[in-house]
């Protein structure tokens, strides 16, 4: 028995530390933990649990680079705050629509509204049948990371619903609970059913699909004099994987040559928000000739006027 408890601590351990390396805002998981085993006076384990955080050591100077580099940009770029991740009401009520409906949308608004409050009412009957003094630590894994997200991006924008999936378990662990709880199995069955009907939209929905860098890559190489243009190099890591190897273009501060440009409008948001590159183009006498759009990217070709 000695032994068994021996090796569970260790396991704790290990995965503790593992998941402190995955993600910035998983640390608030670890701080939620930690507040549990204080309280609940389980020493034993909270050693190993302060063991795991020293792990993270090494990692401090890269963390403090990476927070000056993102006051820097957020210095020179407020509109970058807004996109990666600023605080809001709308951030917080979207992390819940995503945790009972996942990754899928509905461009009709009230029937997207109309699911998300049925799907809601659902999920809340179950919820109440596992209330916080019998699932406490299932409501601080829950809870802890979205609120301590949010506060910290009062001042660093950090918070995302993507960002706080590590929070998805304990959600769907409250809910399995809940379930447990209720004897009846149709509302297993409803919702089971209802997260299957949107995973299987989200799957074969393309709206939802990744990026087509090979698509687009294989589009460029078919045409010789193809120029492409981006708001920031910085993004072109994609273009490079699928084995473009001709120069790149930065309209809002380069010159521009050629007949035929195509500007690949990626991360436009955050790196020209003023669109200085669009109207640089205009400026040198390019008009839009057509449009492409691929999954997740849009390419406006400019040609020249002669």
């Amino acid at each position: 028995m000695k032994d068994r408890k021996s090796s569970s601590s260790w396991l704790f351990f290990l995965f503790t530390a593992l998941y402190l390396w995955t993600s910035y805002l998983s640390w608030f998981i670890f701080a939620a933990q930690l507040l549990y085993l204080f309280f609940r006076r389980r020493y034993n384990l909270l050693r190993y649990h302060l063991v795991a955080g020293l792990t993270l050591l090494p990692w401090f100077p890269s963390l403090f680079s990476s927070l000056s580099i993102g006051r820097s940009t957020l210095s020179r770029s407020p509109a970058w705050g807004n996109v990666v991740g600023s605080f809001s009401a709308k951030a917080l009520a979207l992390t819940w629509v995503k945790l009972i409906i996942g990754r899928v949308s509905f461009a009709d608004k009230f029937l997207y509204g109309g699911i998300v409050a049925g799907v809601a009412a659902v999920h809340f009957f179950y919820l109440r049948l596992s209330p916080l003094r019998r699932q406490p630590l299932l409501w601080l894994w829950l809870g802890f990371p979205i609120l301590m997200g949010s506060l910290l991006s009062i001042f660093l924008p950090v918070y995302s619903y993507t960002r706080v999936l590590f929070i998805v378990p304990a959600y769907l662990l409250l809910l399995s609970s809940g379930l447990a709880s209720f004897r009846r199995q149709w509302g297993t069955i409803i919702v089971i059913g209802l997260q299957l009907t949107f995973l299987v939209y989200f799957w074969f929905s393309p709206q939802y699909h990744r990026e087509d860098w090979r698509q687009l890559v294989q589009d460029l190489r078919s045409d010789p004099s193809a120029v492409v243009a981006m708001p920031s190099r910085a993004q072109n890591a994609p273009l490079l994987y699928y084995g473009w190897d001709q120069p790149i273009v930065e309209p809002c501060c380069e010159k521009i040559e050629g007949n035929k440009i195509y500007y690949l409008r990626y991360a436009e948001d955050l790196f020209d928000v003023p669109r200085v590159g669009p109207a640089n183009l205009r400026s040198a006498g390019y008009t839009i000739s057509s449009q492409v759009s691929y999954p997740g990217l849009q390419v406006d070709i400019y040609e020249h006027r002669n």
